[in-house]
């Protein structure tokens, strides 16, 4: 309900979203700002949980581009994608709807089929 959000997390001023960072924002905005900036926020977190699974091994996180989290996959380690995939779709929001998609480099991605 957007009318709720903005109720929600607007004050007239500014927005605060769930992760507690406050934004400028008029009321046309303001939903706006509310959305981008918590799965902003949301994204790194999943990064920092990916990156906490990964320490020690050979695949790596190789950058994030807006929603999603790029890894440098090891082939020895195909074997933990499933942690992965699972570990990044599930956040204290509940389990969010995700794709993985695999490839020799970024323009050659085909989609994955993990449940």
């Amino acid at each position: 309900n957007r009318d709720n959000i903005v109720k929600t997390h607007w004050d007239g001023r500014s927005v605060q979203t769930c992760f507690d960072r406050k934004i400028e924002s008029d009321e046309y905005h303001a939903l706006n700002y509310v959305i981008q900036s918590t799965c902003s926020d949301l994204i790194l977190r999943q990064a920092i949980k990916i990156n906490e699974l990964l320490r020690g091994r050979k695949t790596r996180i190789a950058f994030l581009i807006h929603d999603s989290i790029v890894l440098d996959f090891s082939d020895e380690e195909q074997h933990m994608i499933n942690d992965i995939f699972h570990e990044f779709a599930t956040t204290q929001f509940g389990v969010f709807k995700t794709r993985a998609s695999a490839g020799k480099n970024f323009g050659e991605l085909k989609s994955l089929w993990i449940k």
